[in-house]
């Protein structure tokens, strides 16, 4: 199922270990009514917010652990989510970081067409992050 953010659900979601590393102030952002969350009955499988700046989008996603073979569901959605970003809206761009050794994410951005375009070297508490985007 897919719904808004409500309140509670930064705190339930299980992360994995490699997103306990980003845990910052950042995930505020997340706590919006524009946050997308995948839920299965009372597991949260992910929080995607999409923040967008001047025809771009930048995507900030917790997958949970939880997740598993329900993350089909959530890539085959998430790709119907950014076609109709680019057909409806005047989006040019959407990109996304995931810790460079963090496999699970950075299969999820191939598997959601997101071209590789380079590491950022110890950009966040010395963790390199890949570059992904995909162009109108």
């Amino acid at each position: 199922m897919l719904r808004c953010y409500q309140e509670g659900d930064l705190e339930t979601i299980k992360l994995q270990p490699e997103q306990e590393l980003e845990r910052s102030s950042e995930w505020e952002k997340l706590k919006n009514d524009k946050t997308l969350v995948f839920c299965d009955e009372d597991k949260i499988l992910a929080l995607i917010y999409p923040l967008e700046d001047e025809g771009k989008i930048t995507l900030f996603a917790l997958v949970s652990r939880d997740s598993g073979y329900k993350a089909v569901h959530l890539v085959r959605t998430m790709r119907s989510w950014i076609i109709e970003q680019f057909t409806r809206n005047e989006i040019y761009r959407i990109d996304m970081t995931t810790q460079a050794n963090f496999d699970q994410a950075n299969r999820l951005a191939e598997l959601l067409g997101f071209t590789y375009e380079g590491t950022l070297h110890s950009y966040f508490r010395g963790m390199d992050f890949n570059i992904w985007g995909i162009w109108k």
